[in-house]
């Protein structure tokens, strides 16, 4: 399930992913232009560069830009 976290002004600041057990696998967090992924930078909208280590985060990334993209 998907958890949102947003500021009294209604800006979307974080977003996990809960599983049914209440583990967090993935916690997305935006500030200004910026997305973390797992606490690692991986994209400046402003810019729209992407910056990514992990094989498995950036899967994950390609798999979110797609479904947000279509």
């Amino acid at each position: 399930m998907l958890q949102y976290t947003y500021t009294a002004t209604g800006q979307k600041i974080r977003q996990q992913l809960v599983h049914q057990e209440g583990r967090v696998s993935n916690t997305r967090d935006y500030a200004g232009s910026f997305v973390y992924v797992n606490n690692e930078l991986v994209k400046n909208q402003l810019s729209s560069q992407l910056h990514c280590n992990s094989p498995e985060i950036s899967h994950q990334l390609k798999i979110y830009l797609k479904s947000t993209l279509i």
